[in-house]
């Protein structure tokens, strides 16, 4: 599983003024504190531009937390093809 620094990943404008639900951040820091990752990675284009995970790109941007599993998009579809 490819990674990616929180630092790198851009945020499309309609998430940026954006918070996640308390209760979904909460969930997904219970799961991380239990098993120190995430359980689903974020995916992101190969601008490195946030297609899915904003609440887990968000608790990991709060807690310090430096890089996320990821997926990109374009491997994705690069696979998907084969």
């Amino acid at each position: 599983m490819d990674r990616i620094k929180v630092l790198d990943i851009v945020l499309p404008t309609h998430l940026q003024n954006s918070i996640p639900r308390k209760e979904k951040l909460d969930k997904i820091l219970r799961y991380y504190i239990q098993h120190k990752e995430f359980d689903v990675p974020v995916v992101v284009t190969d601008e490195n531009v946030l297609i899915d995970g904003y609440a887990r790109y968000y608790a990991a941007r709060e807690c310090g937390i430096k890089e996320v599993p990821c997926i990109n998009l374009s491997k994705l579809e690069y696979i998907i093809a084969k």
